[in-house]
């Protein structure tokens, strides 16, 4: 049976019919183990996690070896709440697969005494890459709001004078926030570790220059200074801040903004940043706020937001402001 038609289908939010063909197929072929990994997919795009689960479940005991149904039964084990099981299926994959980038950082989430600084560069490249195709379809199912809330604050903060401002977009992808920031931009750079993700930003054609670079790296060396830069939903992928930040002040030029956000929790457990099992890192608004002003910047604001829906429950972010002096 041919799972590309499903793939098409999923991508182009034709979910419904996607769920009506890959049923169909099992009924003429009720053993295939890829098409029950596609209806776990699909079953995951409807947020029906249970049934996610006897799919997925379904497509390993037809193929003990399908590594994208093993780690995609531990992502929705883990929704569910069922962590001991996930841990015990990526422990599984982590010795089949030693090398797997995407295995050793959600393994990490359960290591709370070592928790790894940021998510490795090759990490994010292969989540996105793979992410690319679906990503605007998926976001604007989770009610994904960063981009306009950025924009937004961008707008309150400019005057008519800096409309020709120099900005860039780091972890930029698709160019979700940048198509927004156009209208302020006499030149919009972004920045990704993902090609795929980059080719889906140069179609829009709003970009003056494009950079599949590491976003430290390239702040820390770029020739160009910024009025304004601008950070949408990518530190979730960072936990110690300190240097993206020291990079970001390098990058701007004196008065200059820095608009970012992350995911933030309010906990007692006095940590700075926890990499969550989602694989994204959350942070304190008090880490925050000592990260920006240790590398000089002034903390305008740090406001409450909520960046998106995840699993039928409200994401809590915050929207963070700073300033160069």
């Amino acid at each position: 049976m041919n799972g590309a038609p499903v793939v098409i289908l999923r991508e182009t939010d034709q979910t419904k019919s996607a769920l009506t063909y890959i049923q169909r197929a099992l009924e003429i072929e009720p053993k295939h183990a890829i098409a029950h990994h596609n209806l776990g997919n699909i079953y995951s795009d409807f947020q029906q996690f249970e049934l996610a689960q006897k799919a997925y479940s379904r497509a390993l005991q037809l193929n003990p070896k399908n590594y994208n149904s093993a780690k995609s039964l531990a992502h929705v084990l883990n929704i569910l709440g069922k962590t001991d099981e996930a841990f015990v299926i990526l422990k599984a994959l982590i010795t089949q697969h030693p090398d797997d980038v995407t295995t050793q950082h959600l393994l990490a989430a359960y290591d709370t005494e070592n928790t790894p600084t940021r998510a490795s560069d090759m990490y994010v490249k292969q989540t996105f890459d793979a992410f690319s195709a679906s990503f605007n379809t998926s976001l604007s199912k989770l009610q994904y709001k960063i981009p306009e809330l950025i924009s937004d604050k961008l707008l309150a903060i400019v005057n008519e004078a800096d409309s020709t401002a120099d900005i860039l977009d780091i972890g930029c992808g698709t160019g979700l926030c940048g198509s927004l920031l156009i209208p302020l931009a006499n030149n919009l750079i972004g920045v990704d570790l993902s090609p795929k993700m980059l080719q889906k930003a140069e179609q829009l054609k709003i970009y003056n220059e494009l950079h599949e670079r590491e976003l430290c790296t390239y702040m820390q060396t770029c020739d160009t200074h910024f009025d304004y830069i601008v950070c949408a939903d990518t530190f979730v992928y960072f936990g110690e801040l300190e240097t993206a930040f020291a990079a970001a002040f390098n990058a701007l030029r004196p008065n200059g903004y820095f608009i970012f956000s992350v995911e933030q929790h309010h906990n007692s457990s006095n940590r700075d940043y926890h990499l969550q099992l989602n694989g994204r890192y959350s942070h304190s608004p008090a880490y925050l706020s000592m990260a920006l002003t240790s590398v000089g910047f002034m903390v305008c604001s740090i406001e409450d937001v909520i960046p998106r829906m995840e699993n039928g429950k409200a994401v809590n972010g915050a929207l963070v402001l700073a300033r160069k002096p």
